[in-house]
């Protein structure tokens, strides 16, 4: 999902959207509150964004060996973005 974000395949409200639909099917560990996940979203998603304009919220990102991004890592965020 992320990398068709990244080229563009898919817009940030369907990307939003497909997120929401994984977080609905997938039962947390820990109990996150909808508005929490909903202001995250706000706080970062445009109509598009790139790393450059998230840079200040990412606490790590992860890369495989291959060059495909694995993970994003927000500073104090509930919300973490994992391929």
């Amino acid at each position: 999902m992320i990398e068709k974000l990244a080229q563009g395949k898919i817009d940030a409200e369907t990307f939003r959207e497909q997120t929401q639909s994984l977080h609905q099917q997938s039962k947390p560990t820990l109990s996150i509150n909808e508005q929490q996940i909903q202001r995250s979203f706000e706080n970062v998603i445009q109509q598009h964004f790139t790393l450059s304009m998230l840079y200040r919220y990412i606490d790590e990102i992860h890369i495989s060996k291959n060059k495909s991004l694995v993970g994003i890592y927000f500073k104090n965020e509930p919300l973490n973005i994992v391929n």
